[in-house]
């Protein structure tokens, strides 16, 4: 025999409607691995269905008694927020939630549409050295990163005394961001 089990949309815990967002993966019993997905009702054999609803007390038992409720709940259509996260079964109740949540007045939003638009200072090309423009050198670069051609760079963590001179420790390379 077999024992129909619900994973519902919604649970009440308490006083208060929760939406159920506890997909059942793998669950383990009888040497096998059962999956029950939120809003799908699916046929058990009876040991794995008694230890489903014992497990997970949200789950519901389905039978004659309470088959019309389930299949109207399982075709019941979700209405969602384009603005937030709020979701409700009610088409009333989310034209309400935006009229009053996310109408704007008059006054936002002339201010909204009123805020200009930012542009950039000036380019900065930074470390892109191969991607530069044209007309722009490396030391021009190398100025705008701040990093002086007369004393090479140390950085955080990096002493002058304790590192080693770049332009003598590797040979034939010409002197570059460390080798001053």
């Amino acid at each position: 025999m077999a024992i129909a089990v619900y994973n519902p949309k919604y649970y009440i815990r308490g006083t208060e409607k929760v939406k159920n967002e506890a997909d059942i993966k793998g669950f383990v019993w009888s040497h096998a691995r059962w999956d029950l997905k939120v809003n799908e009702l699916k046929k058990f054999p009876d040991d794995v269905a008694e230890a489903l609803l014992r497990n997970a007390d949200f789950l519901v038992k389905v039978d004659h008694k309470n088959i019309k409720e389930v299949r109207e709940e399982i075709t019941e259509k979700e209405y969602k927020c384009k603005y937030c996260s709020f979701e409700t079964t009610d088409r009333v109740k989310l034209m309400n939630h935006v009229k009053d949540e996310h109408k704007l007045s008059k006054e936002d939003k002339e201010m909204l549409e009123g805020v200009g638009n930012a542009q950039a200072e000036r380019e900065y090309w930074g470390a892109a050295k191969n991607k530069k423009p044209s007309g722009i050198t490396p030391a021009q670069i190398e100025q705008q990163e701040g990093i002086s051609k007369e004393k090479g760079f140390y950085g955080p963590g990096y002493e002058k005394d304790s590192l080693t001179d770049m332009k003598s420790s590797i040979p034939g390379k010409t002197p570059g961001h460390f080798g001053g």
